[in-house]
């Protein structure tokens, strides 16, 4: 009996760690309505942009993107509980830095979320507040 419970707690805490280690990895988008953008540069083939992260979001994690057609696609990960550990900014601050042979080219700047395009800056209006341009995700590249 005692080789059942020793087991059954070796099981149990292996589940957790398993979960655990599965949290920190994975990937979580952040809302746009959360990332407030305050600056956004472009110098030569280098995209600057600062901002803040208001309450309702964990924090900046990171971010990817893609450009095509003049337009920069920009996705942010969200922070989960773990990765405020690893995090080098911090939970309230958005500083993202890109270097691309194309940047000097963009005119417009989308935050994407699982559904939408969000537009956030463009070259002749420059940083756009609420409420955004939303397209839906079908609608950007026919």
């Amino acid at each position: 009996m005692k080789n059942f419970f020793k087991i059954l707690i070796i099981f149990i805490v292996s589940i957790i760690a398993v979960c655990l280690v599965y949290t920190m990895f994975q990937e979580q988008t952040m809302s746009p309505y959360s990332a407030f953008f305050n600056t956004v540069e472009i110098t030569g083939h280098t995209l600057n942009i600062h901002g803040v992260v208001d309450a309702t979001a964990s924090g900046f994690r990171g971010y990817r993107y893609s450009i095509k057609d003049k337009t920069l696609i920009l996705t942010i990960k969200d922070v989960n509980i773990f990765s405020l550990l690893r995090n080098k900014v911090g939970p309230g601050d958005i500083d993202i830095t890109i270097t691309d042979d194309n940047i000097s080219e963009i005119n417009k700047i989308y935050l994407l979320d699982d559904d939408n395009y969000y537009l956030v800056w463009n070259e002749s209006e420059g940083i756009k507040r609420s409420p955004f341009d939303i397209i839906k995700k079908s609608q950007i590249y026919k």
